[in-house]
């Protein structure tokens, strides 16, 4: 009906989800380091990125944490002009073509149509 309702409080033993951003966690030689209020305590990684975000997320019987990072694109190949194409048949299992002049591929497909 559009009037505002009380909001929705959360049970006795009810647990949120923890964030720690690239400000509060560091990221050294393969571990992040937690803030001085979680005693220092410090996580093993192997991201290969820049550390954007921790989330330490509460499930049933357990927590989940969650390393959010950053990776560097990588460059694209130039195109050399060089093509395949693999078409995937009815009849033939596979026919494989090219635009460099090699000689078509095809592959019967009747011995796996007869299993």
């Amino acid at each position: 009906n559009g009037r505002p309702k009380l909001p929705n409080y959360k049970k006795k033993n009810g647990k949120n989800i923890l964030v720690f951003t690239n400000q509060n966690c560091k990221q050294k030689k393969g571990y992040i380091q937690f803030p001085q209020c979680f005693n220092k305590y410090e996580l093993k990684t192997n991201i290969n990125g820049k550390l954007q975000q921790v989330r330490i997320l509460p499930r049933n019987k357990h927590y989940v944490i969650e390393v959010i990072y950053k990776i560097e694109k990588k460059e694209k190949l130039n195109d050399n002009g060089k093509y395949i194409s693999i078409d995937i048949g009815l009849d033939n299992f596979a026919t494989v073509v090219n635009n460099i002049g090699l000689k078509p591929i095809i592959i019967n497909g009747k011995g796996l149509k007869s299993i």
